[in-house]
């Protein structure tokens, strides 16, 4: 059955009014009221934010606390003259960790990908962040920096993956 012209042209023009009418409606909105219709879009939006301002807290960062002496006095060891340091095999160790981590989660993240889809991947991998973070945060001493560092480095690749598919 094929149909006419002008009943396939009345549709469309009832799709574009109606469009139009809930874009009106929605401008009308007030912030409260928007919240209130959309709370959950809103939510989600949040939390994804929260995460995506969480991943910032980057690989690269680890680099710049080795000098910090709040960082050094709580995960390093007093030297002679009487400051603290982190020891170069750590050090050397936890930023050469960060290249290693990656190419695995380049591969890890290109196989996730293909076989759960970007958005699950991505979804993932955000929702993964915070819990990394926390252990950065609560970590008693270096080797538990370092499972942290090594997730973080890992899924990194995950998500830049994702901002390029």
């Amino acid at each position: 059955m094929e149909k006419s012209i002008e009943s396939t042209e009345a549709i469309h023009a009832e799709i574009r009014t109606d469009a139009e009418v809930a874009t009106a409606w929605e401008h009308s909105l007030t912030p409260r009221r928007a919240f209130k219709v959309y709370r959950s879009a809103v939510w989600y939006a949040a939390i994804v934010s929260i995460a995506l301002v969480m991943e910032g807290f980057d690989t690269k960062i680890m680099g710049s606390l080795f000098a910090q002496p709040a960082f050094q006095k709580d995960f390093g060891f007093q030297a002679s003259n009487g400051t603290h340091q982190i020891s170069a095999p750590w050090q050397s160790g936890l930023n050469g960790m960060s290249g290693v981590c990656s190419i695995l989660g380049m591969f890890l993240g290109g196989y996730v990908t293909e076989r759960f889809g970007f958005r699950k991947t991505m979804l993932a991998t955000l929702i993964s962040m915070p819990p990394i973070i926390f252990i950065y945060f609560f970590a008693p001493n270096l080797a538990v920096i370092a499972v942290a560092h090594c997730f973080m480095s890992k899924w990194a690749p995950m998500r830049n993956l994702e901002t390029q598919g």
